[in-house]
């Protein structure tokens, strides 16, 4: 990857997580707002039991922003392993011939050929593995995503029509 490309990749993962960062932070605060200024009453019909209902929806959304998180820190783990795997192959494929020498990647010595084949039928083998990790780790980045956003604007709904309901509402 060009220099380019790289600081590029790595602008967009900072703004990245410092938006996700930002958007927990914001479900945070709101969550401690809406808990500072609750007074519980009976449970039934009545603005104070949607406000509960709004902060337990809101409290659902700060877990899955929190879990979105660890799961992108996890698929980042991942991206590196399976970039340093292929980069050590690399290294490997081109010096397979030229034994005994040290893999620049790694910092392994290898010392015959076979050792080499040996390593690079090892990474062949781990390679899908990683691969499919990815894709899972992917697919539930995704899925917590979809999840904190639904559960964020229904929280939201739920406590604006828990004061709206507060003005109309006689205890």
């Amino acid at each position: 990857m060009e220099e380019r490309s790289l600081i590029a990749y790595e602008q967009y993962k900072d703004s990245m997580q410092r938006f996700e960062y930002f958007i927990t932070g914001v479900i945070g605060a709101l969550c401690a707002f809406i808990a500072q200024s609750f007074t519980p009453h009976r449970i039934g019909f009545n603005p104070s039991t949607i406000e509960f209902l709004s902060l337990i929806v809101l409290l659902l959304s700060f877990f899955f922003s929190l879990k979105r998180m660890e799961s992108i820190s996890n698929l980042f783990r991942l991206l590196h392993k399976k970039l340093h795997a292929s980069e050590c192959k690399g290294q490997l494929v081109l010096n397979i011939d030229k034994t005994p020498f040290v893999n620049a990647q790694s910092g392994e010595q290898y010392n015959s050929p076979i050792e080499v084949q040996l390593e690079i039928e090892a990474i062949n083998k781990a390679l899908p593995k990683i691969s499919s990790e990815i894709d899972l780790t992917n697919s539930k980045v995704g899925r917590f995503y979809t999840y904190r956003n639904y559960s964020f604007y229904f929280g939201v709904i739920l406590l604006i029509y828990s004061k709206i309901l507060f003005a109309y509402y006689k205890c």
